[in-house]
């Protein structure tokens, strides 16, 4: 999927765009707040260390309920203490001719978003093995 003219929303400019969120948008982010609760409930019984990672659209946020709810992964990891990796800030540019819808990336889009997590991911991975030997 191509983006067109001034289709990309930078992290930045979707906090300034997006404000509060009106009533219906306040339940979706109730419901998953409230499985975000569950979730930790199952992580904090299976002794999981969990890494969290925002999710992005074809233009980056520019869909205001995922840019909600990645705000609230962000308050769930810190207020836990767990690891995120905040995808939603790191793509600072246009990932263009990388989805083949607004949500599913494409081989060069799965490419792409590979070379910024893996590093985050090897170093969290290499951390974990290196306190265990």
């Amino acid at each position: 999927m191509k983006l067109k003219n001034n289709e990309f929303i930078s992290y930045e400019n979707a906090k300034m765009i997006y404000g509060i969120p009106n009533k219906s948008e306040k339940k979706i982010i109730e419901n998953y707040k409230n499985n975000l609760k569950k979730l930790n409930l199952q992580i904090e019984a299976w002794n999981i260390k969990p890494i969290f990672i925002t999710q992005i659209t074809y233009n980056i946020n520019g869909n205001k309920i995922l840019f909600l709810l990645n705000a609230e992964l962000k308050k769930f990891a810190k207020e836990y203490n767990y690891k995120i990796i905040k995808l939603d800030e790191l793509i600072l540019q246009p990932l263009n001719n990388s989805f083949v819808d607004e949500i599913h990336t494409n081989e060069k889009g799965s490419s792409e978003i590979a070379k910024i997590l893996f590093p985050l991911l090897k170093d969290e991975i290499l951390k974990k093995l290196n306190n265990t030997n």
